[in-house]
């Protein structure tokens, strides 16, 4: 079990990118506050926090002094049964409970947000860990979608191809105003103080998921409104297995085996370090960058 003890996070290198100025995400250094740090992840997928969001998510769940809510907007079922989706949920409570150090048991809820029902899971041993999923259909790496849920992607949401989204489970369609609705009550009623979402400024058709482009442009927009004073930031996906590797030592092995926790429950990815040696994963794993605009730094809370 991983030790809950993380008060400070040491600055690393940064790194140019096009126009764009790409930090490590550990370059964010974080006191301890008087109140807790309430941290929201808002990510499209179910293994995206712990492959793109990491090792700054493992610092959270290791602190005393965080509270960590994650929502995700898609089920990440990739056209396939519900089977398979919701075993990828109990993949990244698994992971959740592991970084958490307390068994994995979980309390099951629902979470009403602008009049639509989001199911809830709250950890048992760690209540200040919580997990909200919105179970919208997973719109392929194009953003062209699944037969299986009607080719619906949140890219069509976003680019009004589309006018509604069904949840996989059949619960309450989202229209686009709805889901930043949702996304916006949310933030209203968690008063997060640092919102973390995925690539908000890279485009679709740029090597990146298009979820994960949606997902953060709808977290974005819903930040735009959240009256806070808060820091809102922005992770690279997929391309970050271009830039040097910044994840090593410590960091590295809890984040490696927090994964493989995951991977336990999700047959579709690799589950040990000689399984997953050499693949986008491994990449993935030993790097963590924040992406910001000049307009919005660390530092700069509420920028946009």
């Amino acid at each position: 079990m991983l030790k809950h003890a993380r008060s400070f996070r040491l600055s690393r290198g940064c790194a140019t990118v096009g126009t764009l100025i790409v930090f490590c995400a550990a370059c964010v250094s974080q006191l301890s506050p008087s109140r807790p740090s309430v941290q929201l992840y808002i990510v499209a997928h179910e293994d995206d926090t712990l492959l793109f969001q990491s090792p700054s998510l493992l610092h959270d769940m290791q602190s005393r002094n965080s509270v960590v809510t994650t929502v995700y907007v898609t089920a990440g079922d990739d056209g396939q049964e519900q089977a398979y989706w919701r075993g990828r949920e109990v993949a990244v409570n698994s992971a959740y409970a592991y970084m958490a150090g307390v068994p994995d048991k979980w309390i099951e809820g629902v979470t009403n947000a602008a009049g639509h029902d989001i199911v809830t899971y709250t950890l048992s041993g760690a209540p200040d860990v919580r997990q909200l999923f919105i179970r919208l259909p997973d719109g392929n790496l194009d953003g062209s979608g699944f037969h299986r849920y009607g080719e619906e992607s949140l890219q069509k949401l976003w680019t009004s191809q589309i006018s509604t989204m069904h949840p996989v489970d059949g619960s309450q369609p989202y229209t686009s105003q709805d889901l930043t609705a949702t996304l916006t009550a949310l933030m209203a009623a968690i008063q997060p103080d640092i919102v973390r979402v995925q690539d908000y400024i890279g485009t679709f058709g740029d090597r990146d998921h298009s979820d994960h482009h949606a997902s953060a442009y709808y977290a974005r927009a819903a930040h735009q409104t959240y009256t806070r004073q808060h820091e809102f930031l922005g992770y690279q996906d997929y391309p970050t297995q271009d830039l040097p590797e910044n994840v090593s030592g410590a960091d590295l092995g809890a984040k490696r085996y927090a994964f493989y926790a995951y991977a336990q429950h999700d047959s579709a990815v690799c589950g040990s370090t000689a399984a997953c040696a050499g693949s986008e994963y491994e990449s993935w794993l030993r790097r963590e960058y924040l992406v910001h605009s000049d307009v919005n730094r660390p530092g700069n809370p509420g920028g946009s």
